[in-house]
């Protein structure tokens, strides 16, 4: 399964404690947003049950999207995240004092939600398209707007089941994840919340892994031995891209020319993907 995909079969709703959800939510971005001169608040608006019946993961990542976007995009500002029930909805809003969207773009986003592919910057439109992916995969919509003070909000709602405990045969049925134990990665990813999922994935199915910010430091850990057995490469870091990595690993002796490669890259369409 690709990072950011996400199907209908792939999202399970269970009782979560909103306390904790909340608590965890706030501390995490906090911390985040400070380490760039950004201020982070959370705002629980109105009512909210002590357990709720969602699907824990997926908010997470298209909050944790939406947060990381508006603190990545602008200069250090506050960021603001809303949540809130209102009837059988649950709405979660991000908005920043940065300096909003393009006009140009405004167009594009509340069509499809995705800044046309001529203007994303190197590596960008994979945050988007991860939230785009997993609010439809949860049967919700998206929204973005400039505010008229200034800044920009991402909102999104999405529909709330009935809020009691699922029956049996109503969860999900998936598959086994793979036992990668005893296996040995090697990642490589300029984006911290990228490697912090990265890792936590292949920590989960048994993996040992070891993350690098960029290429170049990879490629000295690799010529340092011993080889691992699989590199994962981020398609463009900035100073040496996952591909650099890649045609430089090629041209190495075995066993490093042979080693198997996964190679992340925010390009959703089968034409970008074979122009990289």
């Amino acid at each position: 399964v690709c990072l950011g995909q996400a199907s209908p079969e792939l999202v399970g709703p269970a009782p979560v404690d909103m306390a904790d959800f909340l608590s965890d939510l706030e501390k995490r971005w906090t911390s985040n947003a400070a380490a760039s001169g950004h201020r982070f608040r959370l705002i629980v608006a109105g009512q909210i049950p002590a357990t709720l019946t969602i699907d824990r993961t997926a908010i997470e990542r298209i909050l944790g999207n939406l947060i990381g976007n508006a603190i990545f995009h602008t200069p250090p500002c506050a960021v603001t995240a809303t949540i809130k029930i209102s009837d059988d909805l649950l709405l979660l809003s991000v908005e920043d004092e940065g300096p909003g969207f393009p006009d140009a773009h405004l167009a594009a986003l509340s069509e499809s939600f995705e800044i046309p592919p001529e203007s994303r910057r190197d590596g960008g439109g994979f945050g988007l398209q991860a939230v785009k992916m997993l609010v439809a995969a949860l049967g919700g919509r998206p929204h973005v707007r400039n505010k008229s003070a200034g800044g920009a909000e991402v909102s999104v709602c999405l529909p709330l089941g009935p809020q009691d405990h699922l029956a049996a045969d109503a969860a999900p049925v998936l598959p086994p994840p793979p036992d990668l134990t005893r296996l040995r990665l090697f990642l490589a990813d300029d984006s911290p919340a990228s490697r912090e999922l990265t890792c936590l994935l292949a920590r989960h199915i048994g993996a040992e892994i070891t993350a690098y910010p960029d290429g170049m430091q990879l490629q000295s850990a690799l010529l340092a031995g011993p080889a691992p057995d699989l590199l994962i490469l981020d398609a463009e870091m900035p100073g040496r891209s996952g591909l650099q990595v890649l045609a430089w690993l090629r041209q190495q002796p075995a066993p490093l020319a042979s080693l198997p490669v996964l190679i992340l890259t925010s390009h959703s369409g089968a034409e970008a993907l074979a122009a990289l």
